[in-house]
């Protein structure tokens, strides 16, 4: 089962996850990391980014051996040392191997583009389109 947060369209696997995520919305960010100040809506994001800290990466690749401070990264890398691409499209049956690039994907079928320049007001489905965009306006070379 997935559940959808009604205000920016992002898919969870987990009701708890999609609560979570909602207080970003409502700028709800109780987990402060005591080394930057940075704040997180979940304590496991913060336990998470606190690995950067420590260089801690307790999740690691039994084929290669390479180590990950998120289990979410070990998990995406051995979906691409497997091929493994569970994450399907409903429109068009194109699949993928991270959630993240389906839902990216899915806005060609939508048309959605829910990110915006707030120089020019141009749309984009990608946030690296508007990142690259915005050089028109402040005229840095990639």
């Amino acid at each position: 089962m997935s559940y959808k947060c009604i205000e920016c369209g992002k898919i969870f696997n987990a009701k708890s996850r999609l609560i979570y995520h909602q207080r970003s919305h409502r700028g709800e960010k109780t987990c402060k990391c005591n080394e930057c100040d940075k704040v997180f809506t979940a304590k496991s994001y913060l336990v998470c980014h606190q690995r950067i800290h420590s260089g801690k990466k307790p999740h690691i690749c039994k084929e290669c051996g390479k180590a990950f401070n998120a289990r979410s990264s070990l998990i995406h890398h051995n979906r691409n040392d497997t091929g493994e691409k569970p994450n399907t499209c409903k429109e068009c049956s194109k699949a993928f191997n991270a959630k993240s690039s389906l839902v990216h994907h899915q806005r060609i079928h939508t048309g959605e583009k829910p990110y915006k320049c707030n120089e020019c007001e141009k749309v984009f489905n990608a946030i690296s389109s508007l990142i690259c965009h915005r050089r028109i306006h402040s005229g840095e070379k990639p």
